[in-house]
């Protein structure tokens, strides 16, 4: 009895290790490192582009590289992803992307602002993940089968809708950095 209690215990525990490791990736580490390299080379071509045209200043053209390279990253998986697990896998890696690219623009932008003028962006940005929230909760309750229809595709879908909160948003605040970088810039 004491074998039995002992090896439910171990399955248990394993059961629970497991269960809080991360998800295997559906993603070869050999199709990772051939996508990245793809996307530095046509991130290296597409940096001449934005070198050549002088009216986007160095901050802006930083910007738009970095969303070109999460957005091609994701293309290229996407390209190669096999079922509806490994496209919001492609979904949530472009998300995570463009969390950092919000993060380093918000933060840029906030470096920019006078003290008060701080507290104007941070309240902002406050209130816009109080809405993310209250809209993911929103999302969840949508997709509910009795909502939705059910389906496997109505995972895709979801990823998608909340993705595309943090990608808008990374847009917005990197719009508003390119602003205030340009006019800073020029002088104004």
């Amino acid at each position: 009895m004491k074998a039995i209690c002992l090896f439910i215990l171990i399955i248990s525990l394993v059961r629970g290790v497991y269960a809080q490791t991360e998800a295997p990736s559906h993603f070869t580490p050999a199709q990772i490192q051939s996508i990245n390299a793809s996307v530095e080379r046509k991130a290296a071509a597409f940096k001449k582009k934005l070198e050549a045209n002088s009216f986007e200043s160095p901050g802006s053209q930083e910007f738009h590289l970095d969303t070109f390279k999460a957005e091609e990253s994701a293309r290229l998986k996407m390209d190669i992803a096999e079922s509806s697990s490994a496209m919001n896998e492609v979904t949530n890696d472009l998300s995570a992307a463009y969390d950092k690219i919000l993060n380093k623009y918000y933060n840029r932008l906030l470096k920019l602002l006078t003290p008060e003028d701080q507290k104007i962006l941070i309240q902002a940005q406050r209130s816009w993940l109080t809405f993310q929230t209250a809209e993911r909760n929103l999302l969840n309750t949508l997709m509910d089968p009795a909502y939705s229809g059910g389906g496997s595709i109505q995972s895709n879908i979801h990823t998608a809708m909340v993705a595309e909160l943090l990608i808008k948003r990374s847009q917005e605040i990197g719009a508003y950095y390119q602003m205030v970088s340009d006019t800073k810039e020029n002088g104004e």
